[in-house]
């Protein structure tokens, strides 16, 4: 089984910029900080080689980020910037997209 990784939840900050909204990008940036400090203290408390386990507001949190990057994903509202001068930039943004989806599962 996959971890969901911190990073995918950075994700959503980094594709919101490309968001045609302010309020979407500040949303997301807010929540994915939330997100990820609190992933971050799961991992903290958890032992060497053990998994940290994520309490529920900590799920909730990183699955509504993980859930509007596949939305936006999917309607091509928003798109990842180092995809862009890649000649297949939407193949690439699917591709991540079908990851993230694959993470928020983890959090179902």
């Amino acid at each position: 089984m996959r971890r969901l990784r911190r990073r995918d939840v950075c994700a959503t900050c980094e594709a919101a910029t490309t968001a045609e909204h302010r309020t979407q990008t500040t949303t997301a940036v807010r929540e994915a900080a939330a997100a990820i400090l609190r992933i971050a203290g799961a991992i903290a408390r958890a032992g060497h080689g053990t998994p940290a386990i994520l309490d529920a507001l900590t799920a909730v949190l990183a699955r509504t980020q993980l859930s509007a990057m596949v939305d936006h994903l999917t309607d091509g509202s928003w798109h990842m910037p180092g995809h862009q001068p890649l000649p297949d930039a939407r193949a690439h943004d699917l591709a991540l997209r079908d990851r993230i989806a694959r993470d928020r599962e983890l959090l179902q």
